[in-house]
């Protein structure tokens, strides 16, 4: 009866991480998508048009995933501590999110006048700085967590199925509660607290990332190549 306390103990001690930061990326999503929904609406304002709207979020996240996906996977394979640098890219995430109304309608009263294509390319590139810190998140919670799990496989999904979980809830939430009742900025506010809360959660887990650094060098030679796909793997999750 000892041993089996001993062992549910162990167990526990090693899933807490992988729990933590699920929950971590669970609101992450949701926050990701909250910035989304409220980016639609305010691009709506200077375009006029919700296709055109729509089509600048959508081509701005899915290029901005694909391309920091692929700066994350080369940074978190040289990254002491890809868990800290990612709590510190949700941040900039939170930073960027409470300026970009600002930012987003500075650019539409100057612009205007100014040619579609430029407008729709200045905007496309000032979204691109934000969905490019988001595309980088997961690569970084790849890389510290393929060192505690032997299939890279099951953390990928795991940590994509959460997050685009998140998302979901996410974007029901500001488009049918939060925008109504907070308004755009409010929305955004929550949105930028919840990427700070993810910020500061990753950092008690530290420590935890660290512990397989002992680990016999046989088994850490198995797991580079496992990491080296998974980083790679996560460029073509991005551009998908």
């Amino acid at each position: 009866m000892r041993r089996t306390n001993i062992i549910n103990k162990i167990d526990l001690r090693e899933k807490a991480p992988i729990i933590l930061v699920s929950v971590l990326f669970f609101l992450s999503g949701a926050a990701g998508l909250m910035y989304q929904t409220v980016w639609v609406r305010l691009l709506e304002l200077y375009f006029g048009v919700t296709l055109t709207a729509i089509t600048l979020i959508v081509s701005a996240y899915m290029a901005g995933l694909g391309l920091g996906s692929m700066i994350g996977g080369r940074i978190a394979g040289k990254s002491r501590n890809p868990i800290l640098l990612y709590g510190i890219i949700e941040v900039a995430i939170g930073v960027f999110g409470i300026l970009s109304p600002t930012l987003i309608n500075w650019l539409g009263q100057n612009t205007a006048g100014s040619p579609y294509a430029l407008v729709f390319f200045l905007s496309f590139a000032l979204l691109l700085i934000q969905t490019l810190l988001m595309g980088m998140t997961l690569p970084l919670l790849t890389q510290a967590f393929v060192k505690r799990m032997e299939n890279s496989g099951q953390v990928i999904g795991l940590l994509y199925g959460i997050n685009t979980l998140g998302a979901a809830i996410g974007a029901l939430a500001s488009g049918y509660i939060l925008i109504g009742w907070f308004g755009f900025g409010g929305t955004l506010l929550i949105a930028a607290v919840i990427n700070f809360i993810v910020g500061a959660g990753a950092v008690p887990l530290k420590p935890g990332m660290e512990v397989n650094a002992e680990q016999p060098s046989h088994r850490d030679d198995a797991a580079n190549p496992s990491t080296s796909q998974s980083l790679s793997f996560q460029a073509v999750l991005g551009f998908a």
